[in-house]
Order: structure tokens, then sequence, then C-alpha cells
């Protein structure tokens, strides 16, 4: 089976993860993705995006706001279910947890973030989960398949 990741990662940057994919014997190959970083093959209904911790998910609630809503927007007016895996670990396992998380920058608290990210996941029916970095290949395969049980 191959999964595709969008072409405009960064370089060297989910080496790890990619190992990971590769080792439960799926197929990689890039593709420009138009929603979120991995797809299946035949499934376009599903989609995750993988940030590397809550310092990036912060920074695109705040600072590049209009560009992750019109992902999210994108998602929901495709009818792609978007997952956002956030490669946190500790002590953050759900969302709930992002409520006492303190962020090293900027003016939001973390129960600040954790309101966001659920006023976007009511309106627009994206998730937020978390994962350690050592599962997170394991994880995008799992939510991959999860919405691949139409096909």
């Amino acid at each position: 089976m191959i999964i595709y990741y969008d072409t405009r990662q960064k370089k060297g940057k989910h080496d790890k993860k990619h190992q990971q994919i590769m080792s439960m014997g799926y197929e990689l190959q890039p593709m420009t993705l138009k929603i979120g970083d991995y797809m299946i093959e035949g499934n376009n209904a599903v989609s995750v995006d993988t940030k590397q911790n809550l310092g990036e998910v912060y920074s695109n609630i705040v600072n590049d706001k209009s560009r992750f809503m019109k992902e999210v927007r994108k998602a929901f007016g495709n009818k792609v279910k978007l997952y956002v895996l956030i490669e946190h670990g500790g002590t953050i396992k759900t969302l709930n947890d992002v409520c006492n998380w303190k962020p090293k920058y900027g003016y939001l608290s973390g129960r600040d973030v954790m309101e966001r990210l659920v006023a976007i996941h009511r309106a627009y029916g994206t998730e937020f989960l978390f994962c350690d970095k050592r599962v997170t290949g394991k994880k995008i395969i799992e939510l991959l398949l999860k919405g691949n049980a139409k096909i």
C-alpha cells in the first residue's frame, strides 16, 4: 500500500517517521497534497497533518492563523477527515492536558490554546491527537487506516 507525503515538508525533518512507515511494509511516495502531510493511496477522505510540538500548533493558531484555518476549512469543505497529530510527548496525551501547558512565548495560556483547538474541532471536525516522536509513523498509519475502512 502506498502512503503519500506532502512534497513541501522540510527535508530531513521527517526521516525517522518515514523509516517507521517503511519498516511497517508501506511504500512512501512524494506528492503535493492539498490537505495535510499524509494520505493513503485510493482514499482522499482522510489526511494526517503532523506538528512537531505544541509550540508549532500555537504558532499556527496565533501567527499563521489564516493559513492554518484555510487548510482546516478546505478539509471540512471537501469532506476530508483531518487529524492533526502533535508530536509533543511527555505529560500531554489528550486535548484536556493542553490546559496545563505553559507556552514559552506569547500571550495565550495553555487553557486558551485548548479552548481554541476545541472550538476548531467543534466547528470543523478536525481532531487534535498527541503522540511521542518514537511512534509517530505508527500513529500516522493507524489514523490513515481508520479512515480506509470504506475502501
